[in-house]
């Protein structure tokens, strides 16, 4: 058992068709012939909305940037984190479809 990080989850599923989705995080449990992840929410790669991410992205640095003591830096620093791992999950689901 592990705690997951925003980022993507590949798998195949039972008809060969594989399937990518975002993770906000959680806990992925792996056994001899299952694996399961309990995630926070997830999206399907293909729905993740760039410009929402970029948006986020920048209003956590800006919070960041601004902090004063009532900023809650730790929530801050999730949203900056989750944002960088919803772009580089656009990402790679670019680089995919063109290899395709």
């Amino acid at each position: 058992m592990t705690t997951l990080r925003p980022g993507m989850l590949q798998f195949t599923e039972q008809d060969g068709e594989e399937t990518m989705i975002f993770a906000a995080g959680g806990i992925l449990e792996v056994m001899p012939h299952l694996i399961t992840a309990l995630v926070d929410y997830a999206v399907r790669a293909d729905d993740l909305d760039e410009a929402a991410a970029k948006q986020a992205r920048e209003e956590a640095e800006r919070t960041l940037e601004n902090r004063t003591a009532s900023v809650d830096l730790l929530a801050a620093e999730m949203k900056l984190a989750e944002s960088l791992a919803q772009l580089k999950a656009v990402e790679l689901v670019r680089m995919k479809k063109l290899k395709r």
